[in-house]
């Protein structure tokens, strides 16, 4: 799997159109990812996949926030 790099700042933008429930925003960033790994798109947030690389015994939830908050205390 690629790997991506993004300024705090638009990730900090990212997550506040998240937070105020813009879902069509991220069902469509959602599928502009799959279609660069080569996966299927969702056609809504019932189709959607939650799965994080190697995500051992935690839930694939608690996974992402885990690794999502670690690669921000280590941006520089």
């Amino acid at each position: 799997m690629a790997s991506i790099s993004m300024d705090l700042q638009d990730f900090n933008s990212l997550m506040a159109l998240g937070a105020a429930r813009r879902r069509a925003v991220f069902l469509d960033l959602y599928n502009t990812g799959r279609v660069k790994a080569g996966a299927p798109v969702a056609t809504g947030v019932d189709s959607v996949i939650l799965t994080p690389t190697n995500p051992g015994s935690a839930t694939p939830e608690s996974t992402v926030v885990t690794r999502v908050k670690s690669a921000i205390a280590a941006a520089s």
